[in-house]
């Protein structure tokens, strides 16, 4: 059985460059409706996402534009030993 967890994106796309910040936002918002995503962004430059594909979308086209950083977290135990 594959073990469920999810894929965290974060980037930092430089502001100095106003018109690349601005293109890096209108690409991802076309990224995020051709995968169904239809929730906004919270103010952290960061995305979680089940889908493997997106997450990689999401990279890619982030380091076109800046820096990004990708993870596969797996959630652990719940269970808080005293």
């Amino acid at each position: 059985m594959a073990q469920k967890g999810v894929w965290i994106v974060n980037w930092d796309i430089p502001t100095g460059d106003k018109r690349n910040r601005a293109q890096f936002y209108y690409e991802l918002k076309k990224l995020r409706k051709e995968y169904g995503m239809q929730n906004r962004l919270g103010s952290q430059s960061m995305l979680v996402v089940e889908s493997v594909a997106l997450a990689r979308a999401v990279h890619n086209l982030a380091l076109k534009h800046g820096k990004s950083c990708i993870w596969w977290a797996i959630p652990q135990s719940t269970t808080v030993e005293t």
